[in-house]
């Protein structure tokens, strides 16, 4: 190895090193693991809300919302029996 060892390639040679004891190789390993094998990470960016986004959505489908909140008022004709 040259002079310039980053500390990944440190790491890396005292966990590959035989004869290094196995308690040290395994921190060693442990502490390079992150760096060997990264982590999947998922980022987002949203500009608008869920609810404004599947209502955008819906709409583009031809469908109305379930909930939309405003009353629905219906003329209901009460028939009453005849005594």
């Amino acid at each position: 190895m040259s002079d310039a060892v980053t500390p990944l390639e440190f790491l890396q040679s005292v966990y590959r090193n035989e004869g290094v004891p196995l308690a040290t190789r395994m921190r060693a390993a442990i502490e390079a693991a992150p760096y060997v094998h990264p982590k999947l990470t998922v980022n987002a960016t949203i500009s608008a809300g869920f609810a404004g986004r599947l209502e955008a959505a819906m709409a583009a489908r031809g469908h109305h919302p379930v909930i939309d909140g405003r009353p629905n008022f219906q003329k209901v004709e009460v028939m009453r029996e005849k005594d």
